[in-house]
């Protein structure tokens, strides 16, 4: 699998909408990487709050479950037989050992919908010299507009087209220059009708 687990696929393991195979490599991944699994996280939240119905009321917490047993028991928990004792972690020591820095957002908020066609993305300069991946999906996690940049601010350029009255996620990856990673989490950003 790649460094990270894409936001389709990640939107798809939460939906129980993946083959076998691909739920044990969603999986084993986000057995290892912070920064997936706080997206994961974030993503299943935005469903949850997104979806109506009992269905999703009753599959929502197992879903929670699931990926709390990947996050804190690690990729051995789910075999026959149960984890043993040794492979629990708490939930402080997992966060010691894989601590990922967060990358601050400034606008556009959540509460303050935007006009379809004119805003800016803004966040919190982590160190000079870092390096920034704006990413913006549709409520499916499918990529809809990326920008690299060394800047704490992104545009969408003009051909990318929002409908008002929707919602969209956006989240923030940076790598600094020393190597480590940074990620915003997954942001929702609504739209209202374009400026006059």
């Amino acid at each position: 699998m790649a460094a990270h687990v894409p936001s389709e696929l990640i939107a798809a393991y939460i939906d129980g909408a993946l083959e076998d195979h691909e739920v044990c490599e969603v999986e084993d991944h986000l057995s290892l990487c912070a920064s997936c699994r706080m997206e994961a996280g974030d993503v299943e939240r935005f469903i949850r709050r997104r979806r109506t119905g009992q269905r999703w009321k009753i599959a929502a917490p197992a879903a929670a479950a699931v990926l709390a047993g990947i996050i804190f028991l690690g990729p051995g928990a789910f075999e026959s037989g149960g984890p043993p004792s040794s492979n629990l972690r708490s939930i402080q020591d997992a966060a010691e050992r894989e601590a990922v820095l967060s990358v601050d957002v400034v606008a556009p908020r959540e509460d303050e919908p935007v006009p379809a066609d004119a805003f800016t993305f803004v966040w919190r300069s982590l160190a000079a010299g870092s390096a920034y991946r704006l990413t913006m999906t549709d409520e499916s996690g499918r990529p809809l507009w990326s920008a690299e940049t060394s800047d704490t601010t992104a545009t969408p350029e003009a051909d990318v087209e929002l409908d008002p009255d929707r919602a969209y996620l956006w989240y923030v990856d940076a790598l600094l220059p020393d190597g480590r990673e940074a990620t915003s989490g997954v942001h929702i950003l609504t739209t209202r009708p374009a400026s006059p």
